[in-house]
């Protein structure tokens, strides 16, 4: 008998695709229309490896995420970077 009976299925969401679209929104509305490639220089990565953070294929690194804030000129916060699944409905100002 299980000692729990709490259905945990939305806990097990995939919270990288959240941050994919948090990264791409933020991206597309960026008045400087910044490629894969410009972000990824500004923060000193791979256009394939900013790529994989904005499709959420891996996380942020801890220490990506105040580089990718700077450069997005603090429309996005680290802790959003960081966390995500917290603002998964973030609404995106141009």
């Amino acid at each position: 008998m299980p000692i729990c009976e709490v259905d945990i299925s939305p806990l097990m969401t995939n919270t990288n695709a959240k941050m994919s679209t948090l990264l791409a929104k933020i991206r597309a509305t960026d008045p400087r229309r910044p490629s894969q490639s410009d972000v990824a220089t500004a923060i000193g990565t791979s256009q394939s490896y900013y790529s994989k953070l904005e499709r959420g294929d891996v996380r942020v690194p801890t220490d990506l995420a105040p580089l990718l804030a700077a450069y997005f000129q603090q429309r996005i916060s680290v802790i959003q970077i960081l966390y995500p699944e917290q603002y998964a409905e973030l609404e995106v100002q141009p």
